[in-house]
Protein backbone atom coordinates (compact mmCIF):
# COMPACT_ATOMS: atom_id res chain seq x y z
CA UNK A 1 0.00 0.00 0.00
CA UNK A 2 1.31 3.13 -1.10
CA UNK A 3 1.86 5.65 1.94
CA UNK A 4 2.17 8.48 -0.22
CA UNK A 5 -0.24 11.20 0.11
CA UNK A 6 -1.29 12.95 -3.02
CA UNK A 7 -3.45 16.26 -2.67
CA UNK A 8 -4.91 17.38 -6.06
CA UNK A 9 -2.53 19.60 -8.33
CA UNK A 10 0.18 20.51 -5.93
CA UNK A 11 1.50 18.20 -3.22
CA UNK A 12 2.72 14.94 -2.33
CA UNK A 13 4.07 13.73 1.09
CA UNK A 14 4.72 10.41 2.58
CA UNK A 15 2.34 9.70 6.13
CA UNK A 16 5.69 9.85 8.03
CA UNK A 17 6.81 13.25 6.77
CA UNK A 18 7.48 16.07 9.54
CA UNK A 19 5.35 18.43 7.58
CA UNK A 20 5.37 22.08 9.85
CA UNK A 21 1.70 22.91 8.60
CA UNK A 22 -0.19 19.75 8.20
CA UNK A 23 0.99 19.21 12.14
CA UNK A 24 -0.38 23.00 12.81
CA UNK A 25 -3.65 21.62 11.27
CA UNK A 26 -3.57 18.62 12.28
CA UNK A 27 -3.40 19.72 16.27
CA UNK A 28 -6.09 22.05 15.34
CA UNK A 29 -8.31 19.09 14.71
CA UNK A 30 -7.36 17.28 17.71
CA UNK A 31 -8.19 20.23 19.98
CA UNK A 32 -11.29 21.54 17.96
CA UNK A 33 -13.87 19.89 21.00
CA UNK A 34 -14.07 22.16 23.65
CA UNK A 35 -13.10 20.53 26.38
CA UNK A 36 -9.59 19.69 24.93
CA UNK A 37 -9.63 23.28 24.11
CA UNK A 38 -10.29 24.38 27.51
CA UNK A 39 -7.63 21.84 28.49
CA UNK A 40 -5.01 23.21 26.29
CA UNK A 41 -5.57 27.07 27.01
CA UNK A 42 -5.31 26.15 30.58
CA UNK A 43 -1.89 24.24 30.13
CA UNK A 44 -0.52 27.53 27.87
CA UNK A 45 -0.33 25.02 25.00
CA UNK A 46 -3.00 26.42 23.21
CA UNK A 47 -0.83 28.96 21.86
CA UNK A 48 1.26 26.75 19.98
CA UNK A 49 -1.66 25.41 18.14
CA UNK A 50 -3.16 28.96 16.99
CA UNK A 51 -0.06 31.55 16.68
CA UNK A 52 3.24 30.05 16.82
CA UNK A 53 2.93 28.71 13.50
CA UNK A 54 3.26 32.72 12.11
CA UNK A 55 5.76 32.83 14.29
CA UNK A 56 8.20 29.87 12.64
CA UNK A 57 7.78 31.36 9.58
CA UNK A 58 8.86 34.71 10.81
CA UNK A 59 11.67 32.84 12.58
CA UNK A 60 12.96 31.05 9.56
CA UNK A 61 12.20 34.23 7.30
CA UNK A 62 14.73 35.66 9.38
CA UNK A 63 17.53 33.08 8.22
CA UNK A 64 16.81 33.82 4.93
CA UNK A 65 14.31 30.88 3.86
CA UNK A 66 10.77 32.84 3.17
CA UNK A 67 7.94 30.03 3.67
CA UNK A 68 4.63 32.18 2.88
CA UNK A 69 3.82 30.28 -0.53
CA UNK A 70 4.87 27.04 1.69
CA UNK A 71 2.05 28.40 4.62
CA UNK A 72 -0.60 29.38 1.11
CA UNK A 73 0.00 25.49 0.44
CA UNK A 74 -0.09 23.90 3.92
CA UNK A 75 3.09 22.17 2.95
CA UNK A 76 6.50 22.27 4.08
CA UNK A 77 8.72 18.97 4.95
CA UNK A 78 11.25 20.29 7.65
CA UNK A 79 14.46 18.95 7.49
CA UNK A 80 16.41 17.21 10.00
CA UNK A 81 18.74 19.49 10.33
CA UNK A 82 16.63 22.14 11.48
CA UNK A 83 16.82 23.41 15.20
CA UNK A 84 13.15 23.00 15.52
CA UNK A 85 13.36 19.00 14.39
CA UNK A 86 12.96 17.80 17.43
CA UNK A 87 10.24 19.40 18.55
CA UNK A 88 8.10 19.35 15.36
CA UNK A 89 8.98 15.45 15.33
CA UNK A 90 7.42 15.46 18.83
CA UNK A 91 4.33 16.80 17.62
CA UNK A 92 4.01 14.35 14.64
CA UNK A 93 3.77 11.76 17.33
CA UNK A 94 1.33 13.45 19.78
CA UNK A 95 -0.85 13.65 16.50
CA UNK A 96 -0.51 10.51 14.74
CA UNK A 97 -2.35 7.88 14.91
CA UNK A 98 -0.70 6.01 17.62
CA UNK A 99 -0.52 2.35 16.28
CA UNK A 100 1.68 4.71 13.41
CA UNK A 101 4.41 5.73 16.05
CA UNK A 102 7.47 3.32 15.51
CA UNK A 103 6.62 3.77 11.60
CA UNK A 104 7.10 7.41 11.49
CA UNK A 105 10.26 6.73 14.06
CA UNK A 106 11.45 3.95 11.69
CA UNK A 107 10.74 6.10 8.84
CA UNK A 108 12.40 9.20 9.89
CA UNK A 109 15.85 7.48 11.25
CA UNK A 110 16.39 6.41 7.76
CA UNK A 111 16.36 10.05 6.76
CA UNK A 112 17.77 11.66 9.77
CA UNK A 113 21.07 13.89 8.73
CA UNK A 114 22.19 14.75 11.94
CA UNK A 115 21.76 18.51 13.86
CA UNK A 116 23.01 20.58 16.44
CA UNK A 117 21.06 18.28 19.13
CA UNK A 118 22.49 14.92 17.67
CA UNK A 119 25.31 12.96 15.61
CA UNK A 120 24.05 11.45 12.54
CA UNK A 121 23.73 7.84 14.24
CA UNK A 122 22.44 8.99 17.32
CA UNK A 123 18.77 9.36 15.95
CA UNK A 124 17.66 6.97 18.87
CA UNK A 125 19.50 9.11 21.67
CA UNK A 126 17.64 12.07 20.26
CA UNK A 127 14.46 10.11 20.68
CA UNK A 128 15.16 8.82 23.98
CA UNK A 129 16.46 12.34 25.91
CA UNK A 130 14.55 14.59 23.81
CA UNK A 131 11.54 13.98 22.12
CA UNK A 132 10.47 11.10 24.33
CA UNK A 133 10.09 14.09 27.29
CA UNK A 134 8.97 16.69 24.52
CA UNK A 135 6.10 14.26 23.97
CA UNK A 136 5.49 13.54 27.88
CA UNK A 137 5.22 17.17 29.25
CA UNK A 138 2.94 17.68 26.53
CA UNK A 139 0.44 14.81 26.47
CA UNK A 140 -2.07 16.81 28.55
CA UNK A 141 -4.54 14.08 27.16
CA UNK A 142 -2.94 11.52 29.12
CA UNK A 143 -2.54 9.25 26.05
CA UNK A 144 -0.13 6.75 28.04
CA UNK A 145 -0.31 4.41 24.56
CA UNK A 146 2.07 7.13 22.73
CA UNK A 147 4.27 6.81 25.52
CA UNK A 148 4.34 2.99 25.07
CA UNK A 149 5.03 3.15 21.51
CA UNK A 150 8.34 5.18 21.72
CA UNK A 151 9.58 2.91 24.58
CA UNK A 152 8.39 0.09 22.55
CA UNK A 153 10.68 1.41 19.55
CA UNK A 154 13.26 2.31 21.45
CA UNK A 155 13.60 -0.85 23.26
CA UNK A 156 13.97 -2.72 19.74
CA UNK A 157 16.08 0.15 18.70
CA UNK A 158 18.64 1.24 21.54
CA UNK A 159 21.86 0.24 21.95
CA UNK A 160 25.12 1.47 23.71
CA UNK A 161 27.93 3.23 22.82
CA UNK A 162 31.00 4.61 24.60
CA UNK A 163 30.72 8.44 25.15
CA UNK A 164 32.88 10.35 23.45
CA UNK A 165 33.43 14.18 24.36
CA UNK A 166 32.06 14.58 20.19
CA UNK A 167 29.13 12.42 21.07
CA UNK A 168 28.16 13.77 24.46
CA UNK A 169 25.32 15.95 24.77
CA UNK A 170 25.74 19.67 26.18
CA UNK A 171 24.54 21.08 28.82
CA UNK A 172 21.99 22.96 26.91
CA UNK A 173 20.53 19.92 25.14
CA UNK A 174 19.80 17.87 28.08
CA UNK A 175 16.53 18.89 28.87
CA UNK A 176 17.51 20.54 32.88
CA UNK A 177 15.98 23.12 31.99
CA UNK A 178 13.50 24.07 28.69
CA UNK A 179 11.75 27.03 27.70
CA UNK A 180 8.58 26.59 26.05
CA UNK A 181 8.02 28.35 22.89
CA UNK A 182 5.17 30.36 24.53
CA UNK A 183 7.48 31.53 27.39
CA UNK A 184 10.43 33.21 24.93
CA UNK A 185 8.10 34.61 22.51
CA UNK A 186 6.91 36.54 25.81
CA UNK A 187 10.20 37.46 27.64
CA UNK A 188 12.34 38.15 23.92
CA UNK A 189 10.64 41.26 22.91
CA UNK A 190 11.14 43.02 25.76
CA UNK A 191 14.39 41.45 27.24
CA UNK A 192 16.83 41.75 24.41
CA UNK A 193 16.70 45.78 24.85
CA UNK A 194 19.50 44.63 27.91
CA UNK A 195 21.80 43.17 26.10
CA UNK A 196 23.88 44.46 23.43
CA UNK A 197 22.72 44.23 19.51
CA UNK A 198 25.54 41.89 18.64
CA UNK A 199 24.30 39.21 21.25
CA UNK A 200 20.34 39.28 20.11
CA UNK A 201 20.70 36.44 17.76
CA UNK A 202 22.33 34.12 20.52
CA UNK A 203 19.52 35.37 22.97
CA UNK A 204 17.31 34.48 20.84
CA UNK A 205 18.97 30.64 20.05
CA UNK A 206 19.22 30.15 23.81
CA UNK A 207 15.25 31.08 24.24
CA UNK A 208 13.90 29.58 21.44
CA UNK A 209 15.70 27.10 20.91
CA UNK A 210 17.68 26.50 24.32
CA UNK A 211 21.04 26.45 22.23
CA UNK A 212 23.91 27.40 24.81
CA UNK A 213 25.62 30.29 23.56
CA UNK A 214 29.54 30.07 22.61
CA UNK A 215 30.37 33.46 24.77
CA UNK A 216 28.03 34.40 28.03
CA UNK A 217 25.40 36.68 27.36
CA UNK A 218 26.23 39.86 29.25
CA UNK A 219 23.20 41.48 30.96
CA UNK A 220 23.51 45.27 31.48
CA UNK A 221 21.79 45.96 34.47
CA UNK A 222 22.88 44.36 37.88
CA UNK A 223 22.62 40.18 38.85
CA UNK A 224 19.64 40.77 40.94
CA UNK A 225 16.99 41.58 38.08
CA UNK A 226 18.38 38.99 35.93
CA UNK A 227 18.25 36.21 38.35
CA UNK A 228 14.88 37.01 39.67
CA UNK A 229 12.92 37.00 36.37
CA UNK A 230 14.03 33.85 35.76
CA UNK A 231 12.84 33.01 39.61
CA UNK A 232 9.63 34.96 38.20
CA UNK A 233 9.10 32.50 35.10
CA UNK A 234 10.03 29.60 37.43
CA UNK A 235 7.32 29.93 39.46
CA UNK A 236 4.80 31.13 36.95
CA UNK A 237 5.41 27.62 35.76
CA UNK A 238 6.46 29.23 32.42
CA UNK A 239 10.13 27.25 32.44
CA UNK A 240 10.59 23.87 32.95
CA UNK A 241 13.55 22.76 35.22
CA UNK A 242 13.67 19.47 36.85
CA UNK A 243 15.42 21.73 40.20
CA UNK A 244 16.43 25.02 41.10
CA UNK A 245 19.63 24.21 41.17
CA UNK A 246 19.71 22.92 37.99
CA UNK A 247 18.15 26.30 36.90
CA UNK A 248 21.06 27.68 39.16
CA UNK A 249 23.69 26.01 36.91
CA UNK A 250 22.14 27.04 33.30
CA UNK A 251 21.90 30.81 34.15
CA UNK A 252 25.41 30.31 35.57
CA UNK A 253 26.47 28.86 32.47
CA UNK A 254 24.22 31.26 30.04
CA UNK A 255 24.86 34.99 31.41
CA UNK A 256 27.39 37.27 33.25
CA UNK A 257 26.46 40.88 33.93
CA UNK A 258 27.83 44.44 33.50
CA UNK A 259 29.52 46.28 36.76
CA UNK A 260 31.23 49.47 36.41
CA UNK A 261 31.14 48.98 32.51
CA UNK A 262 33.16 45.63 32.56
CA UNK A 263 31.49 42.13 31.96
CA UNK A 264 31.65 39.84 35.03
CA UNK A 265 30.71 36.07 36.14
CA UNK A 266 27.95 35.78 38.32
CA UNK A 267 28.43 34.19 41.54
CA UNK A 268 26.94 31.15 42.16
CA UNK A 269 26.13 31.54 45.33
CA UNK A 270 24.54 34.44 44.37
CA UNK A 271 22.41 32.88 41.73
CA UNK A 272 21.17 29.97 44.31
CA UNK A 273 21.07 32.38 47.27
CA UNK A 274 17.87 34.69 45.17
CA UNK A 275 16.75 31.53 43.91
CA UNK A 276 15.80 29.52 47.10
CA UNK A 277 14.81 32.82 49.15
CA UNK A 278 11.28 31.98 50.32
CA UNK A 279 8.75 32.37 47.75
CA UNK A 280 7.27 35.85 48.47
CA UNK A 281 7.11 39.35 46.27
CA UNK A 282 10.52 40.91 46.03
CA UNK A 283 11.25 44.63 46.37
CA UNK A 284 10.17 46.90 43.11
CA UNK A 285 13.97 47.55 42.40
CA UNK A 286 14.85 44.02 42.10
CA UNK A 287 11.67 43.16 39.00
CA UNK A 288 12.10 44.23 35.58
CA UNK A 289 9.00 46.17 35.42
CA UNK A 290 8.36 45.78 31.89
CA UNK A 291 7.61 42.03 32.42
CA UNK A 292 5.76 42.60 35.31
CA UNK A 293 2.13 42.38 33.60
CA UNK A 294 3.42 39.14 31.68
CA UNK A 295 4.03 37.70 34.68
CA UNK A 296 1.70 36.86 37.38
CA UNK A 297 3.67 37.55 40.89
CA UNK A 298 0.42 35.91 42.72
CA UNK A 299 1.15 32.36 41.84
CA UNK A 300 4.31 32.88 44.16
CA UNK A 301 2.47 31.87 47.36
CA UNK A 302 1.20 28.34 45.89
CA UNK A 303 3.91 27.12 44.30
CA UNK A 304 6.67 25.74 46.48
CA UNK A 305 10.43 25.72 46.26
CA UNK A 306 12.23 22.78 46.04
Amino acid sequence: MDNNIEIPGTISRHLYDIDVFEIHDNLTKKYAEHGNQKLAKKLNYYTFITDDEDWFVRTVKKEGLDLSAEQKLRHYILPSKSNFYQYYLGWKLLTIDPYRIGGVLAFQATLFEGNQYAAKDNFVGLVEFMVYNFVKRRNFLKEEVRLERIMNWLDINRRFVIVTPESKLPMSQQMEVEIPITTAKLVFSEFSKYFNSDQENSLRELLFNNIKPTEKLCFKIGPTLLIELFKRIHYNQLLISTTKTALADWIFDCFCVFEDKEPHHLSKNTITGILSKPDKEPKKDHILTTLVPLLDYSLRSTTKSD
